[in-house]
C-alpha cells in the first residue's frame, strides 16, 4: 500500500485534488481510501454526546442518523488508523496532519507563503492560470484541476514505495512513520519486517495482517505441530479457515 498525504491550509484544494485522484486511482483498478484530519464538526450530528461516552469509558459509540450509521472510537494517533484500513488498499490518501513526515503534495492558494519541508514532493494550487509561486527548492508546481494536471501528478504517485509493516516494532530502529520518510530519501532503507520472507499469511475479513517474525515462527510451528499428528497430514501448503460470527450476526 502507498501512502499520499495532501497537505495546506484551509481552503487550497486539498480535498479537490483529493477527489480527482480518486477518480483517476478508480480509472486505473485501483483500490483507494481517505484518511482525513477535520477541524470541527463532522457530519453526524451526536458527535460531543459521542465524545463523552468515549470518556466515560464506552469502547464504541454507534451513532445513527436517518440513511447514515457512523462509528465512533478512540484512537491513540495515526497509525491507529493506518492499521484500521487493514493494508488492503493499493493507495492511502492522507488528507490533513501537516506536522507528519509523509510524502506530500503541498496545496496552496496564490498567495500563500511556500511550504519549504523536506517531505514535499510537489506544489498544487486550484488556480487555472500558472502561478508565480516560486519554491526554493526544484520541485513541480501543479496548477488547476485539469485532467493533464492529475496526468503529471500521478508521476510521484507512481514511484512512492510502499508503506512499512505498520507494526511500530522497533526492529529497525525508527516508528513506521519516520522509516517511510527515510525510504523515500534512501531506495536501499527498507522495513524488515516485509523483508522477511512469508511463510505464514493471516487475514481477518480480507484484510491481511502484519505479523512479526517470532509471531509468524510461532503460529507456523504450532500450527504444524497440531496438525501432524493428524491422519492424513503430509507436507505443503496449509489453508485454515475460521468462521467466528460478528456482533450484529450474534444479535
Amino acid at each position: 500500500m502507498k501512502v499520499l498525504q495532501l497537505a495546506g491550509f484551509k481552503k487550497s484544494g486539498k480535498t479537490a485534488l483529493c477527489e480527482e485522484l480518486i477518480l483517476k486511482a478508480v480509472k486505473k483498478g485501483l483500490r483507494c481510501a481517505v484518511i482525513k484530519n477535520i477541524h470541527g464538526e463532522l457530519a453526524l450530528s451526536g458527535k460531543n454526546d459521542g465524545e463523552r461516552f468515549l470518556k466515560a469509558g464506552a469502547r464504541e459509540v454507534f451513532l445513527r442518523q436517518e440513511g447514515l450509521v457512523d462509528v465512533l472510537k478512540p484512537q491513540a494517533g495515526f497509525m491507529d488508523l493506518i492499521r484500521q484500513s487493514g493494508f488492503q488498499y493499493d493507495l492511502l490518501f492522507v488528507e490533513g496532519f501537516k506536522s507528519l513526515p509523509l510524502p506530500c503534495i503541498w496545496c496552496m492558494k496564490e498567495n500563500d507563503e511556500v511550504m519549504e519541508k523536506e517531505n514535499i514532493l510537489g506544489y498544487f494550487i486550484l488556480a487555472e492560470k500558472r502561478s508565480s509561486i516560486i519554491p526554493s527548492r526544484k520541485l513541480p508546481l501543479f496548477s488547476g484541476l485539469r485532467e493533464e494536471t492529475v496526468e503529471n501528478l500521478w508521476t510521484l504517485i507512481d514511484v512512492l514505495p510502499p508503506f512499512p509493516a505498520g507494526l511500530d516494532c522497533g526492529l529497525c530502529g525508527k516508528d513506521c512513520v519516520t522509516l517511510y520518510a527515510e525510504m523515500m530519501k534512501n531506495p536501499s532503507c527498507f522495513c524488515p519486517v516485509q523483508k522477511e520472507e512469508k511463510d505464514v499469511d493471516v487475514s481477518i475479513n480480507g484484510k491481511t495482517l502484519a505479523l512479526m517474525p517470532f509471531v509468524r515462527k510461532l503460529l507456523r510451528e504450532t500450527v504444524k505441530g497440531f496438525l501432524g499428528e493428524l491422519k492424513g497430514y503430509e507436507d505443503g501448503t496449509i489453508h485454515i479457515t475460521v468462521y467466528q460470527k460478528t456482533k450484529e450476526e450474534k444479535k
